[in-house]
């Protein structure tokens, strides 16, 4: 009987340590799950951050992995901020530029809390916009965005005064200054008095361009369409040079980069054929005919988009940077976000702020 008691008992203390194993075991492997859901949450955190499309305040950002769900809190820390991390308050350094992240992993019915601080990366891209203005903008024109479903925020570095009840943003509506645009609908966020976008600079002349492009013409130059040769594995895409005024209209194939060291006048339409992507850069200002109604490709001009009055309604398809608009018609803006979600595609095409 001693001898079966003690085998029994050797017994019941081995299943106990066998149980209590398997769950020291299960829970080091559920921890670990939970670890690396909530690293593949602040890399998609980072990945938003370096693309510049991530927009603080932004309350949660969330993302399956596997049978986890990640949330995540997110929280301007840079610049000196006091935050609370992990039960401490801390001071961040008053030069750096961070993101806390309060992160809320679900799994297998259990809650689970971490916490991380990120770099900020770039605070926003111009190139994130279907249009953005340097300059206060004043307008009685119908101002629309996204018509074509593929991004719609509007940007304006000043007051933001719409007029036109008849407008749509469909996307963001943010401005450093004041909103006005009673009766206009904004299927985003309306944010005054943000912190700006700084203006991309390109120097007066465009001579980084000018440097590194395949083709040079003079001033006066009329180009109806132009067939892009394949990119350089060193400069990129292939820029085309005008040391003055351009005429520009017609189907584009391939991609590339039109830059003008002076004003240009779209007259006729444009496209972009072959899955290109063309780049309209001018020093001075962008006048459109009245005859218009559709521009395919990512616009940057230094100086003023200008839209006539009684103009067909025009509509531009990738995204337009200003230095400066007037409307005097309709006008419709929308964003191709190819540029922001492909930060080395956005580079070879020559983008201000993002080459050189």
């Amino acid at each position: 009987m001693i001898m079966v008691v003690s085998t029994m008992v050797i017994v019941l203390v081995t299943v106990s340590l066998s149980g209590a194993l398997r769950t020291k075991q299960t829970r080091i492997e559920n921890n670990q799950i939970v670890r690396n859901a909530f690293e593949g949450g602040l890399d998609y955190v980072r990945d938003l951050a370096a693309r510049g499309i991530l927009r603080l305040p932004q309350t949660t950002a969330q993302i399956g992995i596997g049978s986890a769900k990640v949330t995540m809190t997110l929280t301007d820390a840079s610049k000196g901020a006091t935050i609370n991390l992990l039960g401490t308050s801390i001071t961040t350094p008053v030069a750096a530029s961070l993101i806390k992240v309060d992160g809320s992993i679900l799994y297998q019915g259990q809650t689970y809390r971490l916490q991380a601080i990120v770099g900020r990366g770039l605070l926003n891209t111009v190139w994130q916009c279907a249009f953005y203005d340097d300059s206060s903008l004043f307008t009685l024109a119908n101002v629309t965005s996204n018509n074509l479903g593929t991004g719609g925020d509007v940007w304006i570095d000043g007051n933001a005064t719409l007029g036109n009840g008849a407008s749509h943003i469909g996307g963001n509506l943010t401005a450093t200054g004041t909103i006005l645009a009673f009766g206009v609908a904004v299927d985003g966020s309306k944010t005054p008095n943000s912190d700006g976008i700084p203006f991309p600079n390109v120097d007066d002349k465009a001579n980084n361009y000018k440097d590194v492009a395949l083709v040079k013409y003079g001033s006066n130059t009329t180009l109806n369409g132009y067939v892009f040769p394949a990119a350089d594995s060193t400069t990129g895409y292939p820029v085309v040079y005008i040391d003055g005024k351009l005429n520009i209209s017609g189907s584009f194939s391939g991609s590339g980069v039109i830059v003008a060291n002076d004003d240009v006048t779209i007259t006729g339409n444009i496209t972009s054929t072959g899955g290109g992507h063309l780049v309209i850069i001018t020093t001075g200002n962008i006048n459109v005919n009245s005859s218009v109604t559709s521009v395919d490709g990512y616009i940057y001009t230094k100086g003023t988009l200008n839209i006539p009055s009684f103009a067909s309604p025009t509509t531009f398809t990738d995204g337009v940077v200003a230095n400066n608009a007037s409307f005097g018609s309709t006008v419709r803006f929308n964003n191709d976000p190819f540029a922001t979600n492909n930060p080395v595609e956005a580079y070879k095409l020559h983008l201000p702020g993002v080459w050189p």
